[in-house]
């Protein structure tokens, strides 16, 4: 009985390294799935439309008081909300290349908010662009249109030497997401 006994033991011991070694290579060889790269959605129920184009230039531009610059002719674009849900937005400059300092540079938005391009809120998380600037914010209410405006001109602080010759040109980007509610 003794020597069925050791049997036995022997016998579970060794199943349970069996089943511990089946275990630890399971483990070490089975490869585990993860994300590489981005996540990319896309959604046709916002739509922008760019009534002169994604690109601003202010070549040969001259300083011109805030009374001055709220008259320039504005970059106009349309956003338009086909989604049953309230979007917000950001409006977003990208300054392309420039020999004009960024703090010379004035905007309005939708005829409310005056701003230096150089103090406004950066943004980091936008592929593409160097140096990204939030230059207004909003909401489009589900299934309407709204028809935005930008102005841009120089400070009227700005001397002349700084801006002769000299040109600076953005890009205007609009990131959108759903409106979160009140």
């Amino acid at each position: 009985m003794n020597n069925n006994f050791f049997k036995l033991k022997v016998s579970l011991l060794l199943l349970i390294i069996l089943l511990t070694l089946i275990t630890i290579t399971y483990g070490a060889f089975y490869g585990a799935n993860k994300q590489v790269g981005n996540i990319s959605l896309s959604s046709s129920c916002f739509s922008v439309s760019f009534t002169d184009g994604e690109s601003i230039n202010m070549s040969g531009a001259l300083p011109l008081s805030d009374e001055e610059g709220m008259y320039q002719k504005p970059y106009e674009f349309s956003l338009i909300n086909n989604c049953q849900y309230d979007m917000s937005f950001k409006v977003v400059a990208n300054v392309l290349s420039t020999s004009i300092d960024n703090s010379n540079i004035k905007f309005m938005f939708d005829s409310a908010y005056i701003g230096l391009i150089s103090e406004e809120e950066s943004l980091d998380e936008i592929e593409g662009f160097q140096t990204p600037k939030v230059l207004g914010t909003g909401v489009v209410k589900a299934g309407t249109k709204n028809t935005k405006k930008l102005r841009f001109w120089l400070d009227e602080s700005t001397p002349l030497d700084k801006v002769k010759n000299k040109s600076w040109n953005a890009q205007i980007k609009i990131i959108s997401g759903v409106s979160k509610a009140k």
